[in-house]
C-alpha cells in the first residue's frame, strides 16, 4: 500500500509539474502594427482686392498631412501652410488660374492632390 501512495504521489507531483512549465509566460515580444492613413488635400479661400492686384489668401483644410506642395497656376508655387499669393488684375476679360494644393506624409510618403479654380475679372 506504501508503495500505491508513494508512486501516486510521485505521478502527482509529475503532473503538477508539468502542467505548471506548460502554463508558463513565454517572453515574447509584442508586434506593433502601423497604421497609414492617405493624406486628403483640401483647402479654401478668400479673395481681397489690394493697390491694383487681386490677394488670394488660401485656408488649408488637409488632413493626414505634414508636408504641403502648393501650385498657384501661374508658374509659381509655395511650401507654406496656408500661403498667400497675389494675382495681377486683367484689364479686358477674366483670367483662370488652377490651384493645385499636394498634400502629403513625410513617413509613408503617401499623397493627395485637390485643385480649384481662381477666377480674377477686370475692374468694372
Amino acid at each position: 500500500m506504501q508503495n500505491l501512495i508513494k508512486n501516486t504521489l510521485a505521478f502527482v507531483s509529475i503532473i503538477a509539474l508539468t502542467t505548471f512549465s506548460a502554463c508558463s509566460k513565454s517572453e515574447e515580444t509584442p508586434q506593433s502594427v502601423e497604421t497609414y492613413f492617405t493624406p486628403i488635400a483640401a483647402f479654401a479661400f478668400t479673395m481681397e482686392e489690394k493697390n491694383g492686384s487681386m490677394l488670394v489668401t488660401f485656408t488649408n483644410t488637409s488632413s493626414y498631412a505634414d508636408t504641403y506642395k502648393w501650385e498657384f497656376g501661374d508658374g509659381n508655387s509655395s511650401a507654406s501652410g496656408s500661403p498667400t499669393h497675389v494675382y495681377p488684375i486683367p484689364v479686358t476679360k477674366p483670367k483662370l488660374y488652377t490651384i493645385v494644393l499636394t498634400a502629403s506624409h513625410s513617413e509613408n510618403g503617401l499623397s493627395n492632390k485637390s485643385s480649384r479654380i481662381v477666377t480674377i475679372n477686370p475692374p468694372e
